[in-house]
């Protein structure tokens, strides 16, 4: 029998940090000096190989039955930085230190006002679910923030060979793996507010190899197989997002919403609200294959075939829920996010 066991490991507490954040003062300490990225990175595993039998009853002299077993994992947890630019918490009570525009004939402005009182109720329901939730401040429209990413990855495979006689062998072999992941800005979206995008995926997979190999004559091998494979991209979005989260806001829209998310929102100037998902990505392929390799004096030819049967099948994970885009110039020293936002309201 032979086997091994292994880890790999990164780790911020003994990295070194780079020349830009070091040259740039990112990511300070207490210390006031720039801190390497938070990171944990853990590949471990094992393995584990050697023959099959029962002492006395199968396989005595252990060359005709052999297995392989081996598991792999990995953990990694991973930080980024993302910057957003979000309303001032004053806003959201309709708040605004400059006049803005609240009436309008074409694209000329009627009237102008430092205090919006009446608020849509869909504004107000934006507010309470997703706005009120976000640490905005009454003074800065950027925030920057930190988002934990996580993935983690097993894999188990598992192999048998069979030797019938010196010209005839025959394998199976299992493949199965996971990839569970949390993505704290969505899975294709990157959105920088913290708590809106999360999506939680997984990335399943696995497969079924047979094969035989046989030796018809010293310069004659044939080699024939078949193979199936397995593997999907199940993503769910789990921040507020979800219209089960932000129970609370209601959208009348032309068409029916089938993702289960609210309706995404754009500012001209500002960070807007998106997500993605439910996501659903399956594959499946069969392929059959067969490999005939023949000798002949000093040269050697190679036959076969391969025959392979793919079916995918992908969900539309984005656009269904429907969006509102406000967009507006700047006036005066009033920033177009303040006017564009003054019109969500």
């Amino acid at each position: 029998f032979h086997g091994d066991a292994y880890e790999f490991v990164r780790n911020n507490d003994f990295a070194a940090n780079n020349f830009y954040n070091n040259a740039t003062l990112q990511n300070l300490g207490a210390n006031g000096k720039a801190q390497v990225a938070p990171l944990h990175y853990n590949n471990f595993g094992w393995t584990l190989g050697g023959p099959l039998f029962i002492p006395k009853i199968y396989n005595k002299d252990k060359n005709k039955t052999f297995f392989f077993f081996s598991e792999e994992f990995r953990r990694v947890v991973t930080y980024a930085a993302g910057t957003a630019t979000l309303p001032l918490s004053g806003w959201l009570s309709g708040n605004f230190a400059t006049p803005v525009c609240t009436s309008y004939t074409g694209s000329t402005c009627n009237n102008t006002t430092t205090s919006v009182t009446n608020i849509d109720p869909v504004a107000r329901e934006y507010i309470k679910d997703i706005y009120s939730k976000l640490p905005l401040s009454a003074t800065s429209n950027t925030l920057v923030s930190q988002f934990r990413n996580v993935y983690n990855f097993e894999q188990e495979l598992y192999k048998i060979d069979h030797v019938f006689s010196p010209k005839l062998s025959v394998s199976a072999r299992f493949l199965r793996d996971q990839i569970p992941t949390t993505e704290p800005q969505g899975l294709f979206t990157g959105l920088p507010l913290p708590g809106v995008a999360i999506t939680n995926t997984n990335s399943p997979g696995h497969q079924w190899t047979f094969k035989g190999t046989s030796s018809f004559t010293p310069t004659l091998l044939n080699e024939v197989g078949y193979n199936y494979s397995y593997g999907a991209i199940i993503s769910n979005p789990t921040g507020s997002i979800n219209s089960s989260i932000s129970s609370d806001i209601k959208t009348t829209l032309p068409f029916p919403v089938t993702l289960g998310q609210i309706s995404g929102l754009s500012f001209t100037g500002g960070t807007g609200v998106s997500g993605y998902g439910p996501y659903r990505d399956y594959n499946r392929d069969h392929n059959v294959f067969d490999n005939l390799n023949k000798i002949w004096h000093e040269h050697s030819f190679k036959f076969g075939f391969a025959y392979n049967n793919y079916q995918k099948t992908e969900n539309a994970a984005g656009g269904n829920q429907g969006s509102f885009a406000f967009t507006a110039a700047a006036s005066g020293s009033t920033t177009a996010y303040a006017q564009a936002f003054a019109n969500f309201l």
